[in-house]
């Protein structure tokens, strides 16, 4: 590992290097969830990035700093309905407006819906086939539902998941187990 890599992994917090290396060269990128302003476009981006070339006929290393952008699994973006929380399948009759709803906008990074009685927003990030929910926010109705039926709001609010699909639907895990399973409707 070079000199600045290592300077530059103790000041920033990391979100992700990637190293490559082949008969041709060598090129280092680091990718850091701070926000970024292109000086040319005036367009906002939410990663920071530098970017280390070598050339194999060279000793040392260019640097070029710059935006990017994280790209999302965008099989994410679509509307999904939560089926199951924990093992237990969720019955509509327990929600006043029907089984929880989320539509999920990989590319904005958005989140709206509903937890079966109130409206939900906010945002997500993902992190390869992680997703962190957060700045979610609700309306507050009341809403008359069963003892034991679980607060979607609490499961989702600052969480993160590991997440893999199959079978039409989203599973989310924590600690290899499934905590909730959504299946994509149209």
């Amino acid at each position: 590992m070079n000199k600045s890599f290592k300077t530059l992994a103790t000041i920033l917090p990391l979100f992700a290097v990637y190293h490559a290396k082949i008969e041709s060269g060598e090129l280092v990128i680091f990718a850091n969830e701070k926000p970024c302003t292109d000086t040319m476009s005036g367009e906002h981006f939410a990663y920071t990035v530098e970017v280390q070339a070598k050339p194999a006929s060279d000793t040392s290393f260019r640097n070029f700093t710059g935006c990017g952008d994280y790209i999302p699994d965008m099989r994410l973006t679509d509307t999904w309905v939560l089926e199951q929380v924990e093992g237990v399948p969720l019955k509509p009759a327990s929600f006043m407006k029907g089984l929880p709803r989320l539509e999920l906008s990989a590319r904005e990074r958005r989140l709206n819906g509903h937890d079966g009685c109130n409206r939900i927003g906010g945002a997500f990030s993902t992190k390869r086939n992680t997703i962190i929910f957060k700045q979610l926010m609700s309306t507050r109705m009341f809403c008359a539902t069963p003892d034991g039926t679980p607060d979607i709001g609490a499961l989702l609010a600052e969480k993160t998941y590991d997440f893999e699909f199959g079978n039409n639907r989203l599973y989310l895990k924590k600690d290899n187990k499934t905590i909730l399973i959504l299946k994509h409707v149209d």
